[in-house]
């Protein structure tokens, strides 16, 4: 089994809220979680946001930052899906950032994590596993 993680999951994980706790409970011991490499990018911008906000530090938020992209055991570079997630951002009339996801969800028939509801009922019309909000 595998799993591909978007930056909202894994900045829940990282920053330990209720529900970052419960979905990383769901991460069996020693599986797969795949992600594009465009998951650092998105991570990093998360935290800085949050600096900027004046709710973390810079020293707090690259914690963050760095727990966030270690969750992640293999990452995929984001221009060999271009291909796929370009068409098929097409036809959904859907965002690329949130159809590298999907598309790496589909390729790698993994479960797909997020937090993020248009993403997630995306998925389920396309017929791509996902998860999302879990309770402890």
């Amino acid at each position: 089994m595998a799993v591909v993680m978007d930056s909202s999951a894994a900045t829940q994980i990282a920053m330990g809220s209720e529900e970052g706790r419960a979905m990383q409970a769901l991460i069996l011991d020693g599986e797969d979680v795949f992600a594009p490499d465009f998951l650092q990018l998105e991570c990093a911008n998360s935290f800085w946001k949050y600096v900027h906000a004046g709710k973390l530090d810079a020293k707090e938020a690259h914690g963050y930052y760095s727990d966030s992209v270690n969750l992640v055991t293999r990452f995929i570079r984001s221009i060999d899906l271009m291909d796929e997630v370009f068409a098929t951002a097409a036809r959904l009339n859907h965002p690329i950032h949130d159809i590298l996801y999907l598309v790496l969800a589909r390729r790698m028939a993994a479960t797909l994590m997020s937090f993020d509801r248009k993403l997630l009922d995306l998925c389920e019309r396309e017929g791509v596993d996902c998860v999302a909000a879990v309770e402890l």
